[in-house]
């Protein structure tokens, strides 16, 4: 009997080896002892605490949790755009936010960040709020969290 053969499967990946296409070099992350990777770090750093504070000063009776999420990420996006705008290998450096800014009031245990069509909490007087967002470069993340004590001015409580 003649054994018929079904037509070879062109989708079949079975056999690609997925590293083929990588050096090795490129597979591992030089860490903290690359002075590039630090100074990554260290602007990213700078921008989170710099953003982080503008939120917080914003943080007064009556500001929505909305359009301090927005602030915080629009700030971010702002920030890091004159920061590492050339190529590199002909590749643009990614940046940004590294994780976005959420307002957490009271007893939120959690990250908050309110969607468009929910309803929008207020801030108010007394109440005692976190703030946490990040900023990355090129993957290197920087976060900040702090805490503050909503007032009904801008003034520290």
């Amino acid at each position: 009997p003649e054994v018929v053969r079904a037509e070879e499967d062109d989708d079949d990946i079975s056999d690609v080896d997925l590293e083929d296409d990588y050096e090795e070099d490129d597979m591992q992350d030089p860490g903290l002892t690359d002075p590039e990777v630090v100074t990554k770090y260290k602007v990213a750093a700078d921008a989170a605490n710099r953003v982080v504070k503008k939120v917080a000063d914003a943080c007064v009776a009556g500001a929505t949790t909305i359009s301090l999420c927005k602030l915080g990420d629009s700030l971010i996006t702002e920030d890091t755009a004159h920061v590492y705008s050339e190529m590199v290998n002909g590749k643009a450096v990614h940046k940004g936010v590294g994780f976005p800014t959420c307002i957490s009031n009271n007893n939120h245990i959690c990250h908050s960040c309110t969607l468009e069509f929910e309803a929008t909490p207020t801030l108010t007087a007394g109440a005692v709020d976190k703030i946490d967002t990040a900023v990355q470069i090129a993957g290197y993340v920087a976060a900040v969290a702090v805490t503050v004590i909503i007032t009904t001015t801008k003034e520290p409580p």
